[in-house]
C-alpha cells in the first residue's frame, strides 16, 4: 500500500492519526509521514487495506 492508500482507510475507518498508528504500532509522526509520502513503510507496501488489521 501507498501512502494516501493508507491514508484513506483511515479516513474510511473514522480514526485519528494517533489511534490509527497505535493500532498498527507505530508513531504518529511516522504515519503522517507515510500518508504524505515523504517515508516508505516497507512492512506495509504489499499489504491490501483488509490485511491491515
Amino acid at each position: 500500500m501507498q501512502g494516501k492508500e493508507i491514508k484513506k482507510v483511515r479516513q474510511q475507518l473514522n480514526m485519528k492519526q494517533n489511534i490509527f498508528a497505535g493500532r498498527l504500532g507505530i508513531s504518529k509522526s511516522y504515519l503522517s509521514k507515510i500518508e504524505n509520502n515523504e517515508q516508505v513503510c516497507k512492512k506495509y507496501s504489499g499489504l491490501t487495506p483488509k490485511q491491515l488489521f
